[in-house]
């Protein structure tokens, strides 16, 4: 950085290092310095909103990944990103929305199934939530909570049905 302090590369790269270690501020301060030295990098602008979403500098995120989606509409991180700064905000509406085009851009995009699903249970919407994780498991078997979370969307949608028609469970 001290012999060529015009280059991207050794800012990108501490400020990656500076999150890895949880110093967000730092790490912001890096990518500001790499996106003045080239500011049509989308990557960047995804990154440095990561780094203030990690201290919940909500208005921030969303304005850095809305400059990455204007340069590079078609990046499917940058909607889910901005589906978990709504999902912060309470405004599941939109966050459903965000999640919906990451998974129209990316269709194996296994977490935004899962995080859709999640809002979906939240809301009460147990029949597209079980779709949703369904769908997350079924591109990666591997995702725990969805295992987890199908499994009790599903329990909780037995419970409600027998509730509702005067059946209980035993002890």
């Amino acid at each position: 950085i001290e012999i060529k302090p015009n280059l991207v590369a050794p800012y990108f790269n501490r400020a990656r290092a500076h999150s890895c270690q949880g110093e967000f501020s730092c790490a912001v301060l890096d990518y500001t310095r790499a996106i003045e030295i080239n500011p049509n990098d989308d990557d960047i602008y995804i990154r440095r909103g990561n780094a203030y979403l990690e201290q919940g500098l909500f208005s921030h995120a969303m304005s850095d990944y809305e400059k990455s989606l204007k340069i590079n509409p078609k990046i499917a991180g940058a909607y889910y990103n901005c589906g978990m700064v709504y999902a912060e905000q309470e405004d599941y509406i939109s966050a459903i929305k965000e999640y919906t085009k990451a998974i129209e851009i990316a269709p194996n995009y296994s977490e935004a199934y899962f995080n859709r699903g999640c809002i979906h249970e939240h809301q009460g919407n147990a029949g597209q939530a079980e779709a949703d994780f369904a769908m997350a498991l079924q591109i990666n078997p591997a995702l725990a909570a969805a295992h987890r979370d199908r499994k009790d969307v599903k329990r909780d949608k037995n419970r409600r049905w027998k509730k509702e028609r005067g059946t209980t469970y035993g002890k």
